[in-house]
């Protein structure tokens, strides 16, 4: 089923990961975010979660998710200068070992 928004684009399901909606899935307009459309197309999928403890267990499992994505990004950004400066260092070396057997 293709849901068209007042836009006659094409609404598109996403989930919400607010506090107060975590894992509450929607369908809305692509370009909600754009006021110049002023489209406020927006159709919940899922219902309400049962219970406050319940949403904010979801919310924190999610916040929790996106740290750990992210000090794993920084962990291997870290990697691959380290594995960068290694290789310039190595190149360094040889090349002071060369011109020194010369």
């Amino acid at each position: 089923m293709v849901n068209l928004c007042g836009c006659g684009e094409i609404a598109k399901c996403r989930t919400s990961w607010t506090q107060l909606n975590p894992v509450r899935r929607f369908i809305g307009c692509p370009n909600f975010m754009d006021p110049t459309r002023n489209c406020n197309y927006f159709i919940w999928v899922d219902g309400p979660l049962p219970n406050r403890w319940y949403q904010a267990t979801m919310y924190q499992i999610h916040v929790n998710l996106v740290n750990a994505q992210d000090q794993i990004a920084q962990a291997n950004n870290q990697n691959s200068r380290t594995a960068f400066y290694n290789r310039v260092l190595i190149v360094l070396i040889v090349g002071m070992l060369l011109v020194r057997l010369m």
